[in-house]
Formats: structure tokens, sequence, C-alpha cells
């Protein structure tokens, strides 16, 4: 055949199967494969080679841009994860400061109370009569023993908020077996008032307020 009818052919076929892309682009229900086969005979018959389909290239701006695109979503979530990261780190400093403070305030408390107690009078030898703690005495925790005489030893504050409520006397006035001649860690907050009757009692300050 000669080469001019066989170019002629050949463009007849690559000019009816572009109008078939051409349908197929506007949807028509039909596929490759359906007229692929025949341009592949027509081509062989001819004695050439039907070239494959090229695929699309994706120009150099898309390419760049998706790149772009992709280093922008990871910086960002490596942003995101820092910036969690950080937040926590920030929490749990907070926290321990927090926790420092505490435990700083908590140290001067202690201090302050020692303080109190170390400049206070540390022994009060009391008879029969009233008296308030932080006029007549430092306000604290005491313990109390009997030192001569049995009678009633009452606190204005009450038992259950650890002041007193007691017979007490020494073993020699208490005849019966009535009395209590030592009672510890009483409670006389600044304003208690303690009340003695009959018994003369000996306050060793355990803590001072």
């Amino acid at each position: 055949m000669p080469d001019a009818d066989k170019t002629a052919i050949l463009e007849e076929s690559n000019r009816l199967c572009k109008g078939l892309e051409e349908y197929k682009k506007k949807k028509v229900p039909f596929y490759k494969s359906d007229y692929q086969p025949i341009l592949a005979a027509i081509y062989r018959n001819l004695g050439e080679t039907l070239a494959p389909p090229q695929k699309a290239k994706m120009s150099q701006p898309t390419f760049t841009l998706i790149v772009a695109c992709t280093i922008l979503i990871f910086s960002c979530i490596v942003l995101i994860y820092q910036s969690f990261t950080l937040s926590a780190q920030v929490d749990e400093m907070t926290a321990q400061i927090s926790a420092l403070q505490t435990d700083n305030q908590n140290l001067s408390d202690q201090l302050a109370a020692y303080q109190k107690t170390a400049s206070a009078k540390k022994t009060v030898t009391l008879d029969n009569g009233n008296y308030v703690a932080g006029a007549d005495f430092a306000a604290g925790t005491y313990d109390i023993e009997a030192v001569s005489g049995l009678g009633n030893v009452i606190s204005d504050n009450s038992s259950l908020d650890g002041g007193i409520n007691a017979i007490m006397g020494t073993k020699a006035e208490d005849t019966l077996g009535i009395a209590e001649q030592k009672y510890s860690n009483i409670k006389l907050p600044d304003g208690t008032t303690l009340m003695l009757s009959g018994v003369k009692v000996r306050l060793k300050l355990v803590e001072a307020y």
C-alpha cells in the first residue's frame, strides 16, 4: 500500500478517535475499550504501532502548589503539636509553682506557730478563779495537771471543740476516786475563759496560737 494512502488512513482513524473522545467528554456512555482494539488492528494491518495513550502530565505550577500546600499542612500540624506540648508544660509548671507556694505558706505558718510557742511562757500555775486566754495566759493548746485540791475545771468553749469540763484533783485529795489528775491537748484559743473551783492546776504549753 502506498505510504500516502497509509498516512491518510491513519490520519482518518485518529480523527475518528478524537471525535469519539469528544463524545466521551459530553458524557456519551461508551468506553475507550470499545474502539481501542479496532484502532490497534488498523495500525497493525498497516504495519504501524499504536502508541499507548498518554496520561495527562501535571503542570509545574500545579505540582509546586501541591508541594507548598503539603509543606504548609505539615507545618501547621507541627505547630499545633508544639502548642499542645507547651500548654501541657505550662500547666505542669503552674501546678508545681502552686504546690511550692502552698508548701511555703504551710512552712511560714508552722514557723510562726513555733515562734509564738517559743516566746510564750511554757508553764503557768493557776488557783481558784476565772482566767482568760490571751490575757492571763497565752492562747494555745495545753496539758493541764492538778497540783493540789479537788474541784471543777471548766472552759467556756465546748469539749467538742477541744475544751474541758471535768473534775480534777490529786490522788491525795481524791478519796472517792472521781477525779482525773491530768488532761492532754486541751485547746484554749484567744478569749476563752478557764474557770477553776477548789483546785490548783498547772498549764503546760504544747502549742501557742
